[in-house]
């Protein structure tokens, strides 16, 4: 008979004994998806990719995650992925992050780049203005009555040519 799951001490116990996942699933009876689904239920620390939990001091992650690298980047430091990335800001209560340091853009010269006769010089400086954030390039999407993928792609058009 499988172990009731809902017995958080017993799977805590498990879980922070870094035991592998399939056996986790074995004992309590179901696949191995649902052992990650309850260790976030649970509020278990997230693991890294080899199984192991990711002991890092509060202070230490969130001096990481106020810090203005890429959600990638900490992943990198942290050897993990970046959804195990989010699952500690969520664990650790940290909600969003802080607003980063912003790209100047140069709007100096807009090169000349080409493309439908839509994108007049005008419409690219804007493109360049909302530098691929994307709340301002959906607005500016909107604005122009286009999708904002059309505008996220005449970005990166302008960004590689400058």
């Amino acid at each position: 008979m499988a172990v009731d799951i809902r017995n958080k001490d017993q799977f805590a116990r498990l879980w922070n004994a870094n035991t592998a996942t399939d056996l986790m699933a074995e004992i309590f009876d179901c696949h191995k998806s649902r052992i990650y689904h309850y260790a976030k239920k649970h509020d278990l620390r997230p693991r890294d990719p080899k199984g192991k939990v990711i002991e890092i001091p509060k202070a230490e992650f969130q001096k990481l995650w106020t810090s203005d690298l890429s959600l990638a980047e900490i992943a990198e430091q942290m050897r993990c992925a970046v959804h195990t990335v989010d699952r500690l800001s969520e664990y650790f209560g940290l909600g969003a992050r802080p607003d980063r340091k912003q790209v100047v853009v140069d709007q100096g010269k807009i090169p000349n780049i080409s493309g439908a006769s839509f994108w007049t010089p005008e419409r690219d400086r804007r493109v360049r203005a909302a530098a691929g954030r994307y709340q301002a390039v959906a607005e500016l999407a909107a604005e122009l009555g286009v999708a904002t993928t059309k505008v996220l792609a005449r970005w990166h058009r302008l960004r590689v040519a400058a």
